[in-house]
């Protein structure tokens, strides 16, 4: 049975509802979840309205707003697993394709199925099957569970 899951997030509620499946999942079969989130390359403007809106002040100018709502969508995904009682760790990439990233973190954290909401934020690909999520599909070896 598969014995650790790979769990991207982008905040949505449809990716929080992939990490609610991942970790009901992993209760019944004991695995660990490793929960990333990819940072695409954005306009300052879509970032910064996104840290408004969730609340984030930056603290230190080093850190970039990226890498600030990243560890935020992080630590809070982290916290979920940890009040199920999981084992659980986190990464984020950054990387302009989503999908490629997805699939070399599942190699390089050595995951046995990728659990991944059918659809992002962004666009068009609203209304199907995320174009992000049929790439995953296309371009990795390993068993991937859809959440719609």
């Amino acid at each position: 049975m598969f014995k650790h899951f790979l769990v991207p997030t982008d905040g949505s509620d449809l990716a929080k509802k992939g990490l609610e499946t991942a970790i009901e999942l992993a209760r019944q079969t004991q695995a660990r979840i490793t929960v990333l989130h990819v940072q695409e390359p954005a306009s300052s403007g879509e970032v910064e309205a996104e840290l408004h809106s969730i609340g984030a002040v930056m603290s230190d100018q080093r850190i970039s707003k990226t890498a600030l709502l990243s560890q935020h969508y992080l630590n809070e995904a982290l916290k979920v697993c940890r009040d199920a009682g999981l084992e659980c760790a986190s990464d984020s990439l950054l990387n302009h394709s989503p999908a490629e990233a997805i699939a070399e973190a599942a190699q390089i954290h050595a995951c046995d199925l990728i659990v991944i909401a059918s659809h992002g934020r962004t666009g068009l690909s609203r209304l199907m099957l995320g174009s992000q999520t049929q790439k995953l599909l296309s371009i990795t070896a390993l068993p991937v569970l859809v959440v719609r």
